[in-house]
C-alpha cells in the first residue's frame, strides 16, 4: 500500500474521531526539472490556480480510496500554508482544539512514522474521549 493509501485507511478508520485535510501545495517535482523521468505523472509547476486545483484533482483520480474520508484543498499560488508550516515537499500535522499537537517528518521518507504517531495519539485521544461519554451516560441515566 502506499503512503497515500496508508493515509486513506487512517482516515476511514478515525474519520469518527477527527477531520482529515490534505492541503496541495506547489509540485515537488515538476516536469521542468527532469529529475525524475520515470513518474506517472508529468505535472508542470504551477502558473495559476486552476493548475494546482487540476493536479490536485488529478490526486484524487488517481488514489480515489485514499481520500474517501478526506478534504482537499489547495495552497495559495504565493504557497501561503507551504511556507506556515514548512511542509515542502509533504508533512503532515495533527492539530487538535487550534493547537497543533504532533509536526510530521518530512516526507516522503518519513510519513509511515508520522502516521503512526498520529494513529497512536488518536486511539489514546479516542479512549479517553470514549471514557467520557461512558462516564456522561452513566451518570445522566441516574
Amino acid at each position: 500500500m502506499t503512503a497515500l493509501g496508508k493515509f486513506g485507511a487512517m482516515a476511514e478508520n478515525f474519520s469518527e474521531v477527527a477531520d482529515f485535510v490534505v492541503v496541495y501545495i506547489e509540485e515537488a517535482h515538476p516536469a521542468e526539472s527532469q529529475h525524475f523521468d520515470n513518474l506517472a505523472f508529468r505535472i508542470s509547476n504551477h502558473q495559476r490556480m486552476e493548475d494546482r486545483a487540476l493536479a490536485a484533482d488529478l490526486m484524487i483520480e488517481n488514489e480515489p480510496d485514499a481520500f474517501s474520508k478526506v478534504k482537499v484543498v489547495v495552497d495559495t499560488m504565493s504557497n501561503e500554508a507551504c511556507k506556515a508550516y514548512a511542509a515542502y515537499p509533504e508533512r503532515q500535522f495533527l492539530i487538535h482544539e487550534g493547537k497543533v499537537e504532533i509536526v510530521g517528518g518530512i516526507g516522503p521518507f518519513e510519513m509511515v512514522d508520522s502516521m503512526k504517531k498520529i494513529q497512536k495519539w488518536l486511539r489514546n485521544h479516542s479512549a479517553k474521549m470514549a471514557s467520557f461519554d461512558h462516564r456522561r451516560d452513566s451518570t445522566e441515566s441516574q
